[in-house]
């Protein structure tokens, strides 16, 4: 459901799964990337800025691998599919359609290329591709609720999970798209259920679970190695940006990420 949902670019932002949010621009083309944990606003972010730079977006989200193949992990006696690590992405396809983007965005005339997700600096090639960087961070606790927030809508507008992949409407914040088995469902919707810090969630008690016990940890280890490439490798091309739970804020660090990134 989440993976490869949409055209994975096109001349507008496509709505995918959201992350967090760390931008990179790439020179003509240039690329600005976008990468972060789930909800800190790296979607909104994405389509004002390409919208300003005339620039196409290119969505690591549309390149997960199929679900049969996620890397599963174990947590006790229980375990949960990752869609939070980096061998949860198809990285060949996505550095090829990234080079294709480039190539076609340069014959087109446009100056950048937006290029968005939560894991981008974990793979080399990406990285040697982009020219510039947008680093939003966001407070773990309002991505938590913009999270569950997102959850409780998607119940609402798709509450059997029959929606339809390809216009968005794909319910996919649900146990079963996170546990690979049914005895793996029971016991996350048992423990879930009896943690002080998740049971007060009720029916998404797992959800948050899966994000204690999966998003922050990958978030932690995605943040100290997009830090450390910062330090050394984009000091001179950094645009840093703190979010926050308004649109108001986040547009205000549009126009912020906008002035500066015109200056690269």
């Amino acid at each position: 459901p989440r993976w490869r949902s949409r055209a994975a670019w096109s001349g507008s932002q496509v709505r995918c799964r959201p992350h967090y949010l760390r931008a990179v621009l790439t020179h003509t083309a240039c690329a600005n990337t976008t990468e972060g944990v789930s909800c800190a606003g790296k979607s909104t972010l994405s389509a004002e800025v390409a919208k300003a730079l005339d620039a196409p977006v290119l969505l690591q989200d549309c390149f997960f691998l199929e679900p049969d193949q996620l890397p599963i992990q174990s947590f006790g006696d229980y375990r949960w599919k990752n869609w939070d690590c980096p061998d949860c992405i198809d990285w060949l396809a996505f550095v090829s359609a990234l080079k294709e983007l480039k190539e076609t965005a340069t014959l087109q005339g446009k100056r950048w290329v937006i290029v968005e997700g939560f894991l981008l600096l974990e793979n080399s090639q990406v990285v040697s591709l982009l020219d510039a960087l947008l680093v939003v961070s966001v407070d773990g606790d309002i991505a938590w609720q913009r999270r569950l927030d997102r959850a409780k809508a998607m119940a609402v507008a798709d509450p059997t999970g029959t929606g339809s992949n390809s216009d968005g409407t794909f319910n996919y914040e649900r146990v079963e798209v996170y546990a690979p088995t049914k005895a793996d469902e029971a016991l996350v919707l048992a423990k879930s259920d009896c943690l002080s810090s998740t049971k007060v969630f009720g029916e998404y008690a797992w959800l948050r679970l899966y994000y204690e016990e999966v998003v922050m940890p990958c978030a932690r280890r995605q943040k100290a190695k997009a830090d450390k490439l910062v330090r050394e490798h984009w000091r001179a091309h950094v645009v840093e940006i703190e979010n926050s739970s308004t649109k108001e804020m986040m547009l205000q660090a549009v126009d912020q990420a906008l002035k500066q990134i015109k200056n690269l």
